[in-house]
């Protein structure tokens, strides 16, 4: 039926949006959809005769200027009339194949010549064994509807291979079949795009799922410029996306890897010195997710991007919103090794990477080495992590450098589930230079893990903070030697004390449970306590300080004097030093005092400590109260 438009103007009470008018577009789209229910019926059309060249081992269209070149023993395809080349729509059936478990190799490659050279579609409908490569030459396309899919009953080395132009393959599932002992017929990929002499191809790729079963090598190898590949979903390989060569604007979109066993995403470059080298240029990970590694790597990366060396890295790549589940072993484990580093960057410049989850990774959460460059990391979180969170680094003489890491959460990192990691941490920053850590919260909460928030060695001009220190069971920051130039910026953790802690008939001053913490060697520290307490008029209470040798610790104490009776009277703002001690006055009820100071330690870290007692010993309680809170800032 041919549509009839109507007339719709805003805000016209003669055009209202009434039952009849929803009703004729509903129809409408009834009769449309109808008419493509007989396309996929496979409409009788006009024959389309395609010829072999026997020469050039190439099929024509004599209506058409587009050729595909083929094997040498593909078969002439004779003359059929059940494509319907009006819509764009070639058959596996037009041509003989059968489907239902029969090898449809032949026919399979008939109709797709017949749909490059109407310039359409290869449609499948139900599952086909091929027992040879399919080639998808200059103009390929297919797709498929329901079940259609292409299976491996031969060994081959792929099923699929993009080798033209303007070529797209959408909603096609990939299967590489197995023999009679459980072995994946396919030896190197389920499909390959390009070579590495086609160059670029402009390849588009949507909605294909690749299927191997344990042993494929990868599941796509990309070799060629301008490929996208949006919404695969990769399982059983062991590798799911491999990309080499020297690649350009190189895009994968929500991809989903499963039951992957060497790689997930793996962008690997080359240089052998002698002027020979491959890298990528404009390189993006946009979402997705890699998961279910399954038993049996060496490598054990989920997402690695390798450039070839210093001097011919990979450049401008991008990495966002990508989640990497681990199996939350180390990858050091003798009965179930974990993941390597989750998200690997080495020899990249020019980088960033954003909306990063990484869970339970075997090693580090994400590493960025061997001479990165010009890199940003933001908005990501990492949890539970064997070794560290993110390590920045590199070894010998050379250097990580110009990276800026932003905004995001590291928690519970530093698992070390076998016991054999140097320096457990949330960030490892290990020849590191002229960079910046600003906006961390770095954390431990299951109580077993993530020590030290930032650990520096060897690094030269770092920015490091404000970060928030979120149950760090040691320090925020730890200097282990040969850092130069480091500034550290509003450094925070706010230690709230959970619960009582009472003192009775004693003046002997004692270190609070609750209110002490890891201060490092050489740093200064602006320390701000709000104490809640509770104390008799004639014992009052006295607070005093400890800390690591050669400290030195100016401070007040904000509060009643010793002669008040009541919650309110004289309050002294009298200075104290590291040795002395500061009596504030009871009333009987709970009151609070506010203390505040800059303390500076000298070449020993150690632990920094509030202590406390009556300041007259008297058979009655004096208790700090829960909800007291030390607040230290490193500022130096």
């Amino acid at each position: 039926m041919a549509y009839q438009k109507q007339t719709w103007v805003d805000y016209d009470p003669r055009y209202p949006m009434s039952a009849s008018r929803f009703q004729h577009i509903e129809n409408g789209i009834e009769a449309a959809f109808d008419e493509v229910a007989q396309v996929k019926g496979i409409v009788e059309a006009p024959a389309t005769e395609v010829v072999q060249d026997v020469l050039d081992t190439s099929i024509s269209d004599p209506a058409s200027t587009v050729r595909t070149t083929l094997d040498d023993g593909y078969a002439p395809r004779s003359v059929r009339d059940r494509h319907a080349p009006a819509f764009g729509v070639y058959f596996p059936e037009a041509e003989g194949a059968l489907g239902g478990g029969n090898i449809d190799t032949v026919p399979i490659r008939n109709a797709l010549a017949a749909a490059i050279a109407g310039k359409g579609w290869l449609h499948l409908q139900q599952p086909h064994k091929v027992d040879g490569a399919i080639t998808a030459g200059v103009g390929a396309r297919i797709t498929n509807d329901a079940d259609g899919q292409l299976v491996a009953a031969a060994v081959m080395a792929r099923l699929v291979d993009v080798q033209g132009l303007n070529t797209r393959i959408e909603g096609v599932t990939l299967d590489s079949g197995t023999d009679s002992s459980g072995n994946d017929f396919v030896t190197s990929e389920l499909m390959r795009i390009g070579t590495s002499t086609s160059g670029p191809l402009s390849a588009k790729h949507k909605n294909v799922t690749l299927v191997g079963h344990g042993k494929v090598p990868r599941g796509v190898y990309v070799e060629s410029s301008l490929t996208i590949l949006d919404s695969f979903q990769i399982d059983g390989c062991q590798t799911g996306i491999q990309c080499t060569q020297s690649l350009v604007r190189t895009r994968i979109y929500n991809p989903v890897i499963t039951n992957w066993v060497e790689r997930g995403i793996y962008v690997l470059g080359s240089d052998d010195g002698a002027g020979n080298y491959t890298s990528v240029v404009d390189f993006v990970i946009d979402g997705g997710r890699i998961t279910d590694m399954a038993p049996g790597g060496t490598s054990r990366y989920p997402c690695r991007i390798q450039g070839g060396s210093e001097a011919h890295p990979h450049q401008n790549v991008t990495i966002r919103n990508l989640l990497v589940q681990g199996t939350g072993t180390s990858y050091t484990d003798p009965v179930n090794p974990g993941t390597a580093d989750q998200i690997s960057l080495a020899y990249v410049h020019g980088f960033k990477i954003h909306g990063i989850w990484s869970f339970d990774g075997g090693d580090g959460g994400m590493t960025i080495e061997a001479e990165c460059a010009n890199g940003t990391i933001s908005d990501y979180h990492i949890y539970r992590s064997d070794s560290v969170g993110i390590f920045l680094g590199a070894s010998g003489d050379t250097y990580v450098r110009n990276i800026a890491v932003g905004v995001g959460v590291i928690k519970d990192c530093g698992q070390n589930r076998q016991g054999n990691v140097a320096n457990p941490c949330a960030i490892k920053a290990q020849h590191l230079q002229k960079s910046s850590v600003v906006g961390a919260v770095l954390g431990n909460e299951d109580g077993t893990a993530c020590p030290v928030g930032v650990y520096m060695k060897n690094c030269d001009n770092l920015e490091l903070g404000p970060n928030v220190n979120n149950g760090l069971t040691v320090a925020l920051y730890r200097n282990d030697g040969g850092n130069t130039n480091v500034r550290i910026h509003g450094a925070q953790r706010t230690i709230v004390k959970p619960s009582d802690t009472t003192l009775n008939n004693t003046a002997t001053l004692t270190t609070d449970p609750h209110l002490t913490t890891a201060v490092e060697s050489n740093a200064t520290y602006d320390i701000e306590l709000l104490v809640s307490y509770n104390a008799t008029t004639t014992g009052d209470i006295n607070f005093h300080f400890t800390g690591p040798a050669g400290m030195v610790f100016n401070w007040l104490a904000s509060g009643l004097a010793t002669a008040s009776t009541t919650g309110t009277g004289q309050v002294s703002f009298a200075k104290n030093t590291v040795g002395g001690s500061r009596p504030i006055g009871g009333s009987g009820a709970s009151a609070m005092v506010l203390i505040k100071g800059i303390m500076t330690t000298s070449t020993a870290s150690g632990t920094f400590a509030l202590q406390w007692a009556q300041s007259t010993a008297e058979a009655s309680d004096c208790t700090v109260q829960a909800g007291s809170w030390m607040k230290p800032i490193r500022i130096s």
